[in-house]
């Protein structure tokens, strides 16, 4: 999974690897980048798009989030549904499942050992 982010990137690797969460990760995973534009380049752009968004909107949330009031009941849907349709298209895209059944191995062992520090149990107090 990771030998995107290789040795072949030069120096863009750092960067990538500096800024790489799992909107990038999942973005740069699943892309279908053509062969005539150069894949080191697109990865950089689109890690480089979402830190500046990144650091834009946390900016403008710090300066307008006491100011405008916004109610954030419901966005655990929005989370969960997202995650799932990322696992669900990345399932149909590997050959081999193993990394996508960890995955859901370690999301069933902390909901059993920890749930009530998830935010799956925000909901049932």
């Amino acid at each position: 999974m990771l030998e995107k982010y290789g040795a072949q990137l030069g120096k863009k690797r750092w960067y990538l690897i500096s800024t790489l969460v799992d909107e990038s990760f999942s973005l740069n995973y699943m892309a279908k980048i053509p062969d005539h534009l150069d894949k080191g380049w697109y990865m950089f752009f689109v890690s480089f798009y979402l830190h500046l968004y990144w650091v834009v909107g946390a900016g403008l949330g710090n300066l307008f989030g006491s100011i405008i009031p916004f109610d954030l009941k419901g966005v655990e849907f929005g989370m969960t549904a997202l995650f799932l349709v990322i696992f669900a298209e990345n399932w149909l895209k590997e050959k081999s499942h193993e990394s996508s059944l960890l995955g859901l191995g370690v999301a069933f062992c902390i909901a059993v050992n920890c749930w009530e520090r998830t935010l799956f149990s925000a909901n049932t107090h």
